[in-house]
């Protein structure tokens, strides 16, 4: 999970609001190529995990990705919170319209899992599919 929040930073895929009452963590199209950060992130990773176990993950990864991403590019919501007491304010819609207007601009398919389908709702509200 580190990783994947250090990724996401390097890439600005992380949207929070000044009060740091929820976030989203994005993933997916790359706006601007190679970084420095996230090169970095790569060779961190690299290190962490091992050649072997990186191999396995990439393996993984690409099975996933030519069962149900085949030749396309997305955007994927890796997470959302809101801090319980701030549920109901509209902060997941906050988070959310910027990346899916964006989406819609470059015409790009937006992903998402939720294991709460008391989430189910604000995703379809959204337009997302089950």
């Amino acid at each position: 999970m580190e990783w994947v929040f250090e990724k996401a930073y390097a890439a600005d895929g992380i949207v929070m609001p000044p009060d740091k009452n929820a976030f989203a963590i994005w993933n997916g199209h790359d706006k601007g190529g190679m970084t420095l950060p996230l090169l970095w992130m790569y060779v961190k990773f690299l290190w962490d995990f091992g050649l072997g176990n990186v191999k396995r993950i990439s393996a993984l990864d690409k099975k996933v990705k030519n069962r149900y991403l085949k030749d396309i590019d997305f955007i994927y919501l890796w997470l959302l919170g809101v801090a319980p007491d701030h549920q109901g304010e509209g902060l997941s819609s906050k988070l959310l319209n910027p990346k899916l207007a964006e989406a819609d601009r470059l015409k790009l398919p937006v992903y998402l899992e939720t294991t709460n389908p008391q989430n189910n709702p604000i995703y379809e509200h959204k337009g997302f599919e089950v």
